[in-house]
């Protein structure tokens, strides 16, 4: 990884010390407690840097929209729950529900939610079809559905780790039902599930606005959001994040 001070200079904007994020980024330092010119304390690590400025710089999950008040906000992908701490100082929200599978993430979506006093209902569930399926975290932060069950058998004979593992999943159908049968707000960074995931979803229409980072091919899916009655207002600079209202 180069460092250029383009890339320093957008750290200390975010309020990290640079001296922190380069012990990281070599592996001489795990995570750390970064506290951010908002206000905001965040646990974070090198990998996840890239997210911060995602969200606290770049505001790639700001609505494009005028200012309103998303009563019903559905955080698919929760991470280290960074996006549900930036909506609840910088939007209006009243009730956040958090999807994530990753058990590491888990952990530190928790501890991050205490340390901001931010409050969520966080679901330990993939996106997916309803049934259990193999989950494969290929970072720290990041992790696939696999759609065969007997991808797990990659994992006998090793000792037990948090690289697979079968977890619960649920459809956004019925995510949307838990909170009530609408959503004024999604996001959704589900790591390329997002394809099947809208696909298959029968209450797009329940949804006022979504944010989608689409991975791989967008068509068919801005094509299904276009055909529900979304209007597709942008797609980010930033990790190619779709912006969809229904006007």
């Amino acid at each position: 990884m180069i460092h250029t001070r383009e890339h320093i200079q957008a750290i200390q904007e975010l309020g990290i010390a640079p001296m922190d994020y380069l012990q990281a980024a070599m592996r001489k330092k795990g995570r750390w407690l970064a506290n951010l010119n908002d206000g905001s304390s965040v646990l974070m690590d090198a990998e996840t840097v890239a997210v911060i400025r995602e969200i606290w710089m770049h505001k790639a999950y700001l609505p494009m929209e005028k200012p309103r008040e998303y009563k019903n906000v559905l955080d698919l992908g929760g991470c280290y729950g960074y996006f549900t701490i930036w909506a609840r100082k910088h939007l209006k929200c009243e009730n956040i529900h958090i999807y994530e599978p990753s058990r590491n993430n888990q952990r530190m979506l928790s501890a991050n939610l205490s340390i901001n006093n931010t409050q969520a209902n966080v679901f330990h569930e993939a996106i997916g079809d309803g049934k259990p399926l193999p989950f494969r975290p290929f970072s720290s932060i990041g992790g696939h559905l696999a759609k065969d069950a007997s991808w797990l058998d990659f994992t006998k004979g090793k000792p037990a780790r948090d690289d697979g593992y079968e977890v619960a999943t649920i459809t956004i159908d019925e995510a949307i039902k838990r909170m009530g049968g609408s959503i004024d707000l999604m996001k959704m960074d589900i790591e390329g599930a997002e394809h099947d995931a809208l696909e298959n979803c029968k209450s797009l229409d329940k949804i006022h606005y979504a944010m989608v980072e689409i991975h791989g091919d967008s068509k068919k899916i801005t094509d299904k959001m276009l055909d529900a009655g979304f209007t597709h207002r942008n797609i980010t600079d930033i990790r190619n994040v779709h912006h969809f209202v229904m006007e």
